[in-house]
C-alpha cells in the first residue's frame, strides 16, 4: 500500500507543478523555452575553445554522479542500495576549418570515460572470460575485476571531408570516418551503438551504460546537397581472430566433427558488419516536415558459440525502414525490420575431460562416455564416468561421430551418454518487428501527449531441446535478432523492462523436467517475443524560478510466442501447460531542472507491476545455482523468508543524482 501511495503522492505533485505553472508570466515561459527542451532541458554552457590559425581544439567534460535504491528490480527478491555512483567524460576535438573552405575539412575526436560504484571496486570492470585448465581437464571459465578506477576510450575517431582533403569545392560533401564511434540504423534497435557495455542496474539513461563504440569505418555523404538525401555505408569490425599467428592456430576445434586430429582454429575468422541507409527529407516547411530512413544490414559471425567456440556460424541480413514527421501539433514516428539468413551449427561430440572426486581421490573422467563395468586395470566404476586413460581414449577418440550413436555402446566397456553427439542442423532467419508512436501538442511548448504500440516476434530458444521428441534440424526461427540494441522507447520512454542491461529477465520455455541436459529456461532481455502498448505526458514548466520537466509514462507488456512448462500428471504422463501471455504493467516517472547552468538535477522512479505470466512460473529455477538451493531446502527442511527465486511480486526503483557539464 506504500508503494501505490508514494506514485499518488509523486502524481499529485507534478499536477501541482503543471497548475502553478499556469499562472507564470508569458516572458517567464518564454524563458523556458530558451533554458529547456523536450525530452531534457538543453546544456548551454560552451567547450573551451583554443583556435590557432585554421585549428581548433575544443575541450568539455561532463560529471555524473547518483544513488539508486531498489526492490525485486529483477523478480528474484534482491534488494539493492548504492549510496554512490559517479560516470566521468572528458572529450577533446580537434577541428580543422580552412579559411578557404568555410567548414570542418578533418576532425578528431576522443573521449575518455571513468565509471564506478563508490565502495564497489569490483563494479569497475572485469577481464575476459579465460578457460581453466587442469592439464587436459576443463574446470571452467573464470575472469578478474580490475579493483581500481582506470580511465577507458570510450570515443576516438578521425574524419575528414573528400574535397577539402583534394582542396576542391563540391556541391555536396563527403566524408571518410574511422575509429571507435557511435552508429546507429533508424532507433537503434536493428543495429544501436551497444558494443561494449558495463551491467548498470535499472536507470534514467540506458545509452550511459555503453563504455566502448565499436571500431569501424563509414563513408557517408550528400547525394542531393543542403542534406536533403544523404547516405552512409557503415563497415564494423565486431570480433577480429585473424591478426595473429596464435589465435589462427589456437585449438578449438577438438569438439567439432572431424577435427579431432585437426583442431586449429584457421585463417580469416573475422566477425563483422556491415550496414548501408539513406536519409531523405523530401519535405520541410515550417512546423511540418518528414524524414525517411531505408536500412539495410548484414551481420556475419563465423565463430559463435552454442556448446563450443566456434561451432556455429552465422549470416544475418535485415532490412527495414525508419521515419520521423511533424505536421503542426502532431508528431508521428517509426519503425519496421525483417530478418534473413540462416545459422549454420556444426556437429559435435560434446564429451570434454572433467575432474572429479572419488573416495576423495581426484580423478580425471569423460563427461560422456560412461564406463559398463567395474575394470579395476583403467579404475572405472560401473555407471560412473570412463576415466581418463591411454586405453580408454583410443576407443573414445576413434569412435563414429553421429548422433545416433547416442546411449549406444562403445568398445568392450563403454556406452556413450544419451547426448553425447549433436548433429549438424540449420536455423533460418524469419523474425520481425514494428514500433510505431505518435504524439499532440495540447498546449505547445508546455504539454505533449504521447502513444506508442510496439511488437518484436518471438520463437523458442533455437537450440534447446524441450522434450525427449523434440528435433532441431533445419528450422525456421521466428524470434527477432537486434544487434548492440539498448532501445528503451522514443515518445514513450521505459525505465523497468525495455532499459538498460539490467532489464528484468523474460522466460522463455521450460524443459521437460526429465530431460538429460541443461533443462533450465532460457530468459531474453533484448527486443525479441515482446508486444507493449503504453502512453506518456510531457510537461514542460516554471516553478520555484526553475525550469522543470516531468515525463511520466505508462507501458504494458505481453509475450508473443508463449512460455511453455511441463509438469507430471498423476499417472506420470508428461503434461504440458501454458503460461499467459500478459508480462505486466509499468509505470514510471522522469524528472529532471537546471538548478544552475549546466547544472541538472534528475529522479528516476519507476514501479513494475507483474501479470498473470509471472504468477503462471513464479518459484520455478532459472538456473543451476537456484535448483541447488532449492535442493539444500529439500535435504535439510529449513524454511527461509526470502528465497531467491522468480516471483509476481511488484518491483520498484528510484535513481536520483546530478549531471554538470563544465
Amino acid at each position: 500500500m506504500k508503494l501505490y501511495t508514494s506514485w499518488f503522492l509523486l502524481g499529485f505533485i507534478a499536477l501541482s507543478f503543471f497548475n502553478c505553472s499556469a499562472k507564470q508570466e508569458i516572458n517567464e515561459l518564454n524563458e523556458v523555452e530558451q533554458m529547456a527542451s523536450l525530452p531534457e532541458p538543453q546544456f548551454l554552457k560552451m567547450p573551451i575553445v583554443y583556435q590557432n590559425g585554421d585549428s581548433i581544439f575544443e575541450i568539455s567534460n561532463k560529471l555524473r554522479i547518483e544513488g539508486f535504491y531498489g526492490d525485486n528490480l529483477r523478480l528474484h527478491g534482491d534488494e539493492v542500495i548504492i549510496p554512490g555512483k559517479h560516470t566521468y567524460d572528458l572529450n577533446f576535438l580537434y577541428r580543422f576549418k580552412p579559411k578557404s573552405h568555410g567548414y570542418d575539412v578533418m576532425k578528431v575526436k576522443s573521449t575518455i570515460r571513468n565509471k564506478g560504484t563508490w565502495g564497489d571496486p569490483e563494479s569497475i570492470a572485469n577481464t575476459g572470460f579465460s578457460t581453466i585448465k587442469d592439464l587436459d581437464a576443463v574446470i571452467g571459465d573464470h575472469q578478474h575485476p580490475i579493483n581500481v578506477h582506470v580511465p577507458i576510450i570510450r570515443e576516438l575517431w578521425m574524419e575528414f571531408e573528400f574535397g577539402g582533403l583534394f582542396n576542391r569545392k563540391w556541391d555536396t560533401k563527403h566524408y571518410f570516418t574511422m575509429g571507435l564511434f557511435p552508429f546507429q540504423l533508424g532507433r537503434g534497435i536493428s543495429l544501436g551503438d551497444a558494443y561494449t557495455t558495463t551491467p548498470d542496474l535499472l536507470g534514467y539513461n540506458p545509452a550511459n551504460s555503453v563504455q566502448q563504440y565499436a571500431p569501424g569505418f563509414k563513408l557517408s555523404g550528400e547525394i542531393i546537397e543542403k542534406r536533403r538525401l544523404t547516405y552512409d555505408i557503415y563497415f564494423e569490425v565486431a570480433d577480429n581472430k585473424a591478426g595473429t599467428f596464435d589465435n589462427e592456430n589456437q585449438r578449438m576445434r577438438a569438439n567439432q566433427y572431424g577435427h579431432k586430429f585437426n583442431q586449429a582454429r584457421g585463417p580469416r575468422i573475422l566477425n563483422y558488419i556491415a550496414a548501408a541507409r539513406l536519409k531523405w527529407l523530401p519535405w520541410d516547411s515550417e512546423g511540418h516536415w518528414i524524414s525517411l530512413e531505408p536500412y539495410g544490414l548484414f551481420d556475419h559471425e563465423k565463430e559463435q558459440k552454442i556448446d563450443f567456440i566456434g561451432d556455429s556460424s552465422s549470416k544475418l541480413a535485415t532490412f527495414g525502414f525508419a521515419f520521423e514527421s511533424e505536421c503542426g501539433d502532431w508528431e508521428f514516428g517509426g519503425e519496421v525490420a525483417k530478418n534473413f539468413g540462416h545459422q549454420n551449427v556444426k556437429g559435435v561430440d560434446k564429451n570434454i575431460v572433467e575432474k572429479e572426486l572419488r573416495i576423495g581421490i581426484p580423478f580425471f573422467v569423460n563427461s560422456k562416455v560412461i564406463a559398463i563395468n567395474d575394470n579395476p586395470a583403467t579404475n572405472d566404476l560401473a555407471g560412473k564416468k570412463a576415466v581418463f586413460v591411454k586405453a580408454n581414449q583410443q576407443t573414445i577418440d576413434t569412435s563414429f561421430e553421429c548422433a545416433s550413436q547416442n546411449g549406444m555402446p562403445i568398445g568392450n566397456n563403454l556406452q556413450n551418454d544419451d547426448n553425447r553427439f549433436r548433429n549438424p542442423y540449420e536455423n533460418k532467419y524469419h523474425g520481425a518487428m514494428a514500433v510505431f508512436d505518435m504524439a499532440y501538442w495540447l498546449h505547445r511548448p508546455h504539454a505533449k501527449l504521447a502513444l506508442a504500440v510496439g511488437f518484436a516476434s518471438g520463437d523458442e530458444a533455437p537450440h534447446k531441446v524441450l522434450t525427449e521428441d523434440d528435433e532441431r534440424p533445419h528450422r525456421k526461427y521466428d524470434g527477432f535478432i537486434s544487434l548492440q540494441e539498448i532501445y528503451n522507447g522514443t515518445r514513450v520512454k521505459s525505465a523497468f523492462l525495455l532499459n538498460g542491461s539490467g532489464k528484468v529477465p523474460r522466460v522463455l520455455s521450460f524443459p521437460s523436467s526429465d530431460l538429460v541436459g541443461d533443462r533450465f529456461a532460457t530468459t531474453v532481455t533484448r527486443f525479441t517475443n515482446l508486444i507493449y502498448t503504453g502512453s506518456a505526458l510531457w510537461l514542460k514548466f516554471m516553478t520555484w524560478s526553475q525550469a522543470w520537466s516531468i515525463n511520466p509514462n505508462a507501458l504494458a507488456y505481453w509475450q508473443d510466442n508463449r512460455t511453455h512448462f511441463f509438469d507430471r500428471d498423476e499417472s506420470g504422463n508428461l503434461k504440458t501447460g501454458c503460461a499467459r501471455r500478459y508480462l505486466g504493467l509499468e509505470l514510471n516517472t522522469f524528472i529532471e531542472t537546471m538548478i544552475l547552468v549546466d547544472l541538472k538535477f534528475f529522479l528516476v522512479g519507476a514501479v513494475f507491476i507483474p501479470g498473470g505470466h509471472f504468477k503462471d512460473i513464479q518459484g520455478r529455477p532459472l538456473n543451476k545455482d537456484q535448483q541447488k538451493f532449492l535442493d539444500s531446502l529439500n535435504d535439510t527442511g529449513v524454511r527461509v523468508n526470502k528465497v531467491p527465486l522468480l516471483n509476481a511480486c511488484p518491483g520498484y526503483f528510484v535513481n536520483i543524482g546530478l549531471e554538470y557539464k563544465f
